[in-house]
């Protein structure tokens, strides 16, 4: 084969499977294995739009959108049935006409829809008929029907308002929920079809199948919402003019899921549960018969051929939403405030929304008076209106009472409106209590008949009240005053000054008078230089100029405030001098913004406004009477301690304050919010509080709106009903004064006259994004970082100043534990930082003189306290309320009980959902952390100054350089490019150590971890320590009389010299291995809780963190396995003079090294079995009492073995892994230079350098090109997104496809540059391709166990499936799966060493006699190439354990769902990552493990001097030593599997004893002894792990030495070192089996659990999940235990036998 032949071969190789494992062809290849025959038949669909009327655009539009997305499935115009009235396509009011849209800018989804039941053919019997395929029953329309077969889908899609009980039609009777069923039941019992799906879209959707769809039955349903609750619409702002909502949450949703994925790959649970993420607003729920969720989407709505790639985790934010119910009033507002100032179109739609939400007065009034008729006026009249029935039962048992009730509402008191549907409840439960038709009649007559004259009544008495004949408001006979106070300056906080301005504009317009009107703000902002309109400021994204301003900059203080709220005009110091001069009539109005803090407000310049201080001035302005009321608004953080316990409610003054004494408030129009801000606004434009009551103020009428009326509007909108981020707004002082009227205060805008104020909050729509008062600032900065141009001077001061607010809150919350700690000491300073008086009421401190002291106090030592750090002002006033002296670590003894703990960040960032879920109940256990560890050497180190520590670094790099220069330039390269690595690693540490831990309570339990992972490790590696040191006296012994080779017989290195140089790489090894352990280890007991912290902002921040933190690990680990191995040879070169005249040969040097290999594989064997033993056990031990016995969530603080669970996560995958890696790649190195050596000495090549030291260079550019994969992977911009947006495990594919081009090509390279040789010059081509050989096997690999472990494929999910039936079933379904899983990686394996073996074969490599020999050369550099990116592996395999341990840490702290969702996906994540380089490891064991027992026969022809090239089986010794090697496999596995069970069982006693005896722990007053579950699994393990350790070191030394003196006796001299081949042999080939086997079926068993966890066959505490728990109890040691240790075994074997080769002889 010609060169040229042989390159077009391989790149049309490698791109082929480079393709397939990129695309989802080379996944259904694996499919097709176990993938069940695809069904036949057609597909049918049904798709309905319920309402008329351009308001109800989206339903329209969504059957559009529907009927597109089946249609490009494959769907044909006959089989899909479309129902809609078919009037907003061509509505006057369509900007587009003739033109649907489904989003905003989106396509037309309207052509081609057919319109089979349009207009007065739209109707519930005509959908009758069609599902039940009767056509001569229908009326009009296109007679289509479902005219299904047996074999056939059916796809129905509904969307409508809805209501409890029914769905509507365009016309005609409605749909209600017994109809629908007893249809669908009736086409079931048919047979007509093979299987149905219902998707349906409408309010309260649930109670249409709840109670009523069997689960036996083929059908499945979806709903948007449960039985109880709205589902909700979208797309309504920004969308081009189309005034109403586009789409429905629910169902844009699954249309956009369904155009972004390939659906033949995705199920229909699947989908539900992308829906289900991403509509979190109501509950997305599940009806039917739930098993047929299992199949794929496709199967009944086909899949687009377009989309070929599947993109799981799609969870793309939606825009704001609003619920169904009210989209009518969204719309009437939106066109009313469009229309423009005094036109006859904005009267019109002022009347329009005025009717709307009186008629919904008017509904509410007649259900409550109906209600009170026939229940009498006590709670159960509430009850009836309100309650919803028990899960699981249908809404009503009569549902023809239930018809008769509606229809007789209906037919006295008029059609139910899409907002009176709600009502239909409120009928359902008068049927449950036994209201008939006849009752419900008399009562209506009276009240519907009554009602007009009551509304009229009640209308005229209110315009007594409010309006003058004139049309004016009433006359005060006073004047009204108001004080506007921005508290802050900074552009970051133009809110402040914006809502300032805002109030003025709304007491001008309510008639004030300038000179009424005073106001102070600091005036930075209108003409600051980062405002995009210069002298302007507006309130909101849409709003008008609001500038306007009294006292300003250095005069705007709080004394200057107090002496104008007097009068007192002597005590001014500048400003416009105008104070409040009212009279005895006269009415006040105060509106503050501010940041705030507990018992104090900011004021611009000089000193704060105390709580006390205020109230004061308030106070002596009361006794002064010199006003008739008051009122005063006020918005700011913890706002409510400035009034609680010190303003008394016999005052003429009322208050309204946006938080109450312990929460937050919030901002709001901001950067990413909806609608967009306009270009140029970087920071937030207004307050929710205040844009709630301003906006309020700014539409109605407010002579006929109280204070009361709009506190609860501004209540309503800004409280937790509404916002996962929201406050309490309260109400102070005298309350009487709330049933006055607004406009008493501050006026009315004559434009709003006549427009009557909605008790809805619907009428002011809320904002779907709110940022802390405390973080805005952040939020700004850090949106100027990420606008700024790459590179340019905006950019690095935007980071600067993003990074100085970073960094002085990690400051003050460092500086504010470390004062509370010493004050209280540790457990009680944390409470001082956190407490809340218990007793409502209760001001915030009772010496207020003291609070002043500390905070000046705190000031003068460590800085002015910034916006976040006045948070502690409420730690402050703890101490002053702890009372007494306050010793060293004294002990914190507060005046009044403490009620809870509330949140404390160390650096809370945008879009953190810290939320204080359990009240009243600790976050976490008291804190157990012991005294930390370093190892002897660290302290050593850091002992040592470090100026003389810097001169012995340069000392050791200086020896360093000239051993490799004396050796060769390659030996320099490889030095120089480890110590760059190990800086880079430097980076990547002080990075990931630079991200903040996050709460205390977080702390707390990384401590614990900490100390239990670093005293696990200590005792361990002493034992381990000791054992080699025995095993190292014994080498030395062997080797003192053992025979040595000719060559170093030549040199003249005898007998000791050869044992102390094994015997030093033996221990130097055994070091190396145990450090690497050690920093695999260090880093992640460190990262966890920065990960769980990063967790709480975004799953892509946390993500970056773990990969990172294990690119630290990995670079360390690959970098001293190639130090180490180069450093020893370039010493020993030198020392030995190799390559001068007498002394050995540079080819003969690599058997030298063997003892590194055996130190590193020892050490590596006992690390990975011990860690293997303890982090099972605790995890079995935890997981079957906790989870399965107790029912309590996985890695809950009340479980005694949670601690040991979480150390041995890193113990046992971090730490043994780091040594298992560092083993591998050490004993692949050793083996190539070996082979490299032999190869090139048989072939007479002049300089054999380039083909020893190939190995060190090729991982020294695996570092290189690892590093790059791993910067690849970088943080989201959109820091705030909580969800990750994309799959992890597809960013990791992208890194490792990083490194695995550049892979490619510095494999080339360095072939080119060491391998070429005149004698053949096209080698090193067939050598390069033996590499890419390497490289596909090991990318194929990592495909192959990610398809066999991964939950989004086939086998992990029919596993899952198979938990449904019970325990026995998972177990059958996990077992049969790893069998069936060493399939592929055998045909992979197989293929890649004969390939590689050709290709070494045919390189042109010849020895003397014109022998081909490079063919095991060939196979070394394949098992390089698979160990080219063996740092990226190792960086995935780090990232599971930190993942793992930070889902733990986020449990243990009690953080909210949203964190545990991140973690949880990056723990499945990690055990699919942990799987795949199980996998990645074993492939590359196999071929090193060839590799060695090459080597191996190699050694033992050289100490035999005599040909040793094969091994005949046939001989029965040799033939025993076979099945020997094999038993060993099997007898270590046994061993390895029960020691966990044995270890597992002293814990599950002790927990079990703990539970028992401390019944407490369950209800939390009881801590449990996480210790003694740490010691017992400790002591258990380094125990359990000697007998499999022994029995492998010991096995294949007993056999070659009972065989040799067998052979000794027979005639056989080579009969010992035939035997032990054959031993390693065959323990090879089983083995690798065998971990296989245990590997995947392990990782398959518990990403089953976690699929079942996300809500999968009954989501958790299932028995399906119980059953699922029992499989992952089982794999546990399967998969890291047993798995891992044998291809440590298999290698470990080959490199005993190559240290103790010269025994069998």
């Amino acid at each position: 084969m010609t060169y040229q032949s042989k390159f077009l071969l391989v790149i049309i190789f490698l791109v082929t499977l480079v393709v397939q494992c990129h695309s989802r062809d080379f996944t259904q290849a694996l499919k097709s294995i176990t993938k069940r025959n695809v069904d036949t038949g057609k597909q049918w669909a049904v798709l309905v739009a319920g309402s008329k009327g351009y308001v109800n655009y989206r339903h329209q539009s969504d059957v559009c959108h529907a009927y597109q997305v089946l249609k490009s499935g494959g769907l044909k115009d006959e089989n899909i049935i479309v129902f809609m009235y078919d009037d907003i396509a061509y509505h006057r009011e369509n900007p587009q006409r003739g033109v649907i849209i489904n989003k905003p800018n989106g396509p037309d989804v309207y052509k081609g829809v057919p319109k089979d039941y349009t207009g007065q053919h739209c109707t519930a019997e005509n959908f009758y008929n069609v599902l039940l395929g009767n056509k001569t029953a229908l009326t009009g329309g296109s007679k289509k029907v479902l005219n299904t077969g047996p074999d056939d889908h059916i796809f129905i899609y509904y969307s409508d308002h809805g209501s409890p009980g029914l769905i509507e039609m365009p016309l005609g009777d409605k749909v209600y929920a017994k109809d629908l069923i007893n249809v669908l039941e009736k086409i079931s019992n048919a047979g007509t079809y093979r299987k149905m799906v219902f998707y349906m879209e409408a309010c309260f959707s649930g109670s249409m199948f709840e109670g009523l769809l069997p689960d036996d039955i083929n059908i499945y349903a979806l709903t948007a919402a449960n039985a109880s609750e709205s589902s909700y619409a979208t797309y309504c702002y920004d969308n081009g003019g189309y005034n109403t909502c586009l789409a429905d949450l629910f169902s844009v949703s699954w249309l956009e899921d369904s155009e972004a994925n390939d659906l033949r790959y995705e199920t229909l649970n699947e989908q539900y549960i992308t829906v289900k993420n991403r509509t979190r607003r109501s509950h997305v729920t599940q009806f039917g018969n739930v098993d047929i969720a299992e199949e794929f989407v496709a199967t009944y709505i086909g899949a687009n051929p377009k989309y070929r790639h599947s993109q799981a985790f799609v969870n793309q934010s939606t825009t704001s939403s609003f619920s169904n119910c009210d989209v009518d009033l969204f719309y009437l507002q939106t066109k009313y405030d469009q229309a423009p100032k005094g036109s006859k179109e904005k009267k019109e739609a002022q009347k329009k929304l005025a009717d709307e939400i009186n008629q919904r007065k008017v509904v509410d009034d007649h259900m409550n008076k109906l209600a009170t008729s026939l229940f009498g006026k006590q709670k159960r009249t509430m009850d009836v209106l309100t309650s919803v029935r028990s899960s699981g039962q249908p809404l009503v048992d009569d549902w023809d009472c239930f018809k008769e009730l509606v229809k007789t509402y209906e037919e006295h008191c008029g059609v139910l409106s899409t907002y009176g549907k709600k009502y239909t409840r409120a009928l359902a439960n008068m049927c449950n209590a036994g209201i008939n038709s006849q009752q419900m009649k008399i009562a209506l007559a009276v009240e519907c008949q009554t009602s007009v004259v009551s509304s009229f009544k009640s209308a005229t008495e209110a315009a007594k009240s409010y309006i003058r004949f004139d049309g004016k408001a009433n006359h005060v006979s006073g004047k009204r005053w108001a004080v506007l106070i921005a508290g802050s300056r900074g552009y970051e906080n133009y809110r402040h000054q914006a809502d300032v301005c805002h109030a003025y504009q709304v007491l001008k317009k309510g008639g004030l008078k300038d000179e009424n009107i005073i106001v102070f703000m600091y005036d930075d902002i209108a003409f600051n230089e980062h405002n995009p309109k210069p002298g302007v400021i507006i309130n909101n994204p849409n709003g008008n100029d609001v500038y306007a301003g009294d006292y300003t900059e250095d005069n705007c203080t709080a004394e200057n405030l107090y002496a104008v709220i007097l009068g007192n005009k002597s005590a001014l110091t500048g400003g416009s001098g105008r104070v409040l001069e009212t009279g005895p009539d006269d009415y006040v109005f105060i509106y503050y913004a501010d940041h705030g803090s507990p018992g104090l407000i900011g004021m611009p310049v000089g000193g704060d406004v105390y709580a006390n201080d205020l109230a004061k001035v308030l106070k002596k302005k009361h006794d002064s009477k010199t006003y008739k009321s008051m009122v005063f608004y006020m918005e700011a953080c913890e706002s409510g301690s400035m009034f609680e316990g010190l303003l008394p409610n016999n005052t003429n003054i009322y208050v309204v304050t946006a938080a109450n004494s312990e929460e937050n408030s919030w901002a709001i129009y901001c950067p990413g919010d909806f609608p967009a801000l306009p270009q140029g606004y970087d920071t937030c434009l207004g307050d929710l509080f205040s844009i709630s009551w301003l906006e309020d103020s700014d539409l109605h009428d407010l002579r006929k709106e109280t204070l009361k009326k709009q506190y609860e509007v501004v209540r309503r909108r800004t409280s937790a009903d509404n916002l996962e981020y929201s406050s309490h707004v309260m109400q102070y002082g005298n309350r009487i004064l709330g049933k006055e009227q607004v406009a008493t205060y501050i006026g009315t805008n004559p434009a709003n006259d006549n427009f009557n104020v909605s008790q809805y909050t619907s009428t002011l729509p809320t904002p779907p994004i709110v940022v802390s008062q405390r973080d805005a600032d952040i939020l700004h900065f850090r949106h100027n970082y990420y606008r700024a141009s790459e590179g340019s001077l905006e950019k690095a001061e935007a980071q600067k100043k993003l990074f100085r607010e970073i960094n002085e809150r990690k400051k003050v919350d460092r500086t504010m534990s470390r004062i509370s700690t010493i004050l209280f000491g540790r457990e009680n300073g944390v409470k001082v930082l956190t407490s809340i008086r218990s007793q409502p009421g209760q001001a915030l401190v009772q010496d207020w003189d003291c609070l002043k002291t500390l905070v000046k106090t705190y000031e003068k030592y460590c800085g002015s306290l910034s916006t976040y750090g006045k948070k502690y002002t409420r730690a402050f006033a703890n101490m002053c309320n702890a009372g007494g002296d306050l010793p060293l670590g004294g002990e914190y003894n507060p005046s009044y009980p403490l009620a809870r703990k509330v949140n404390s960040s160390h650096t809370m960032m945008i879009g953190d959902d810290i939320e204080d879920g359990h009240v009243g109940r600790p976050r976490t256990f008291p804190d157990m952390r012991t005294k930390s560890y370093t190892p002897f050497l660290f302290r050593i180190l850091m002992g040592i100054n470090i100026r003389v520590l810097f001169l012995l670094l340069l000392l050791f790099l200086g020896v360093l350089l000239y051993i490799g220069a004396s050796t060769s330039p390659i030996i320099v390269f490889v030095f120089s490019i480890c110590i760059i690595s190990f800086i880079f690693s430097i980076y990547l540490t002080k990075w990931v150590l630079s991200k903040d831990e996050g709460p205390p309570e977080m702390v707390q339990i990384s401590d614990a971890i900490r100390d239990g992972a670093e005293g696990f490790f200590r005792t361990q590696y002493k034992t381990i320590s000791e054992m080699a040191c025995l095993l190292a006296l014994v080498i030395l012994g062997i080797y003192l009389f053992r025979s040595t080779t000719p060559q170093q017989e030549s040199s003249g290195i005898g007998r000791l010299s050869s044992a102390w140089i094994t015997v030093i790489s033996f221990l130097l090894g055994a070091l190396c291995s145990g450090v690497a352990g050690y920093v695999g280890m260090w880093v992640s007991v460190r990262a966890n809780v920065r990960v769980s912290s990063a967790a709480r902002r975004s799953a892509r921040e946390a993500l970056q963190i773990a990969v990172r933190a294990g690119g630290f690990s990995a670079m360390v680990v690959v970098g001293m396995a190639v130090l180490g191995i180069a450093i020893l040879y370039a010493t020993l070169y030198v020392w030995l003079g190799v390559d001068t005249p007498g002394s050995m040969k540079s080819s003969d040097l690599p058997l030298l090294l063997v003892g590194y290999g055996f130190g590193a594989s020892f050490v590596a064997l006992f690390a990975q079995l011990g860690g293997g033993i303890y982090t099972k056990a605790a995890d079995v031990g935890a997981d079957l009492v906790g989870k399965v016995e107790q029912g309590i969530p996985e890695d809950d603080p009340r479980n005694p073995a949670v601690i040991a669970d979480l150390v041995g996560d890193n113990v046992g995958d971090c730490a043994a892994r780091g040594a298992d890696l560092f083993e591998s790649i050490a004993a692949e190195i050793i083996s190539a230079m070996i082979l490299g050596g032999t190869m090139a000495q048989r072939c007479k090549i002049e300089d054999p350098s380039g083909f020893i030291l190939f190995p060190l260079v090729i991982h020294s550019f695996d570092l290189v090109i690892s590093s790059a994969g791993i910067l690849s992977i970088r943080g989201s911009r959109d820091s705030s997104s909580k969800g990750p947006t994309e799959d992890p495990m597809a960013i990791l594919q992208k890194g490792y496809s990083v490194a695995i081009v550049l892979a490619i090509i510095t494999f080339g390279a360095s072939t080119r540059w060491l391998l070429y040789t005149e004698q053949a010059p096209t080698a090193w081509f067939n050598f390069a391709l033996c590499g890419l050989v390497g490289i596909i096997t090991a990318y194929l690999f990592v495909c192959i166990t990610k398809y066999y472990t991964d939950y989004k494929h086939e086998p992990v999910r029919t596993l899952a499936q198979a938990s449904s039936t019970g325990h026995g079933t998972n177990i059958i379904a996990g077992v049969s799966l790893g069998l069936e899983s060493t399939a592929l990686p055998v045909l992979v394996i197989s293929v890649a060493i004969i390939s590689a073996y050709w290709l070494g074969q045919t390189s042109g490599l010849v020895d003397e006699s014109g022998n081909p020999i490079g063919g095991l050369f060939g196979t070394a550099v394949a098992t390089m190439g698979m160990l080219s990116t063996a740092a990226y592996v190792l960086t995935m395999d780090m990232f599971g354990p930190i993942a793992d341990n930070a889902g733990g840490i986020v449990e243990m702290s009690q953080q909210p769902e949203s964190v545990r969702d991140i973690t949880d996906i990056l723990d499945a994540v990690g055990n699919t990552t942990k799987a795949t380089t199980k996998g990645f490891a074993i492939g590359s064991a196999a071929l090193a493990s060839f590799l060695l027992f090459s080597a191996y026969m190699d050694e033992v022809a050289t100490f035999a001097r005599e040909s040793f090239t094969q091994v005949d089986i046939a001989i029965p010794e040799v033939f025993v030593g076979g099945l020997l090697g094999s038993m060993l496999i099997f007898l270590f596995s046994a061993w390895a599997c029960s020691a966990v069970g044995r270890t597992a069982q002293e814990v599950v006693n002790e927990v079990r004893r703990q539970f028992l005896e401390r019944p407490g722990i369950m209800d939390y007053t009881e801590k449990p002894d996480y210790s003694r579950c740490v010691a017992i699994v400790a002591s258990a393990s380094l125990r359990e792990m000697i007998k499999p350790g022994a029995l492998a070191i010991i096995s294949p030394i007993a056999v070659g030495i009972v065989f040799r003196i067998l052979g000794h006796y027979t005639g056989h001299p080579l009969l010992g070192a035939k035997v032990v081949a054959s031993m390693l042999m065959f323990a090879t080939v089983s083995g690798i089996l065998m971990a296989l086997f245990l590997n995947t079926a392990g990782g398959a068993w518990d990403n089953a659990k976690k699929y079942i966890e996300t809500g999968a066959h009954g989501g958790k505490g299932s028995d399906c999940h119980k059953a699922a728990i029992t499989g992952d109890t089982v794999g546990d040691p399967f998969k890291d235990t047993a798995g891992p240790s044998i291809h440590v075994l298999i290698k470990m074997l080959a490199t005993i036998t190559l240290v103790m080769a010269p025994i069998f002889l």
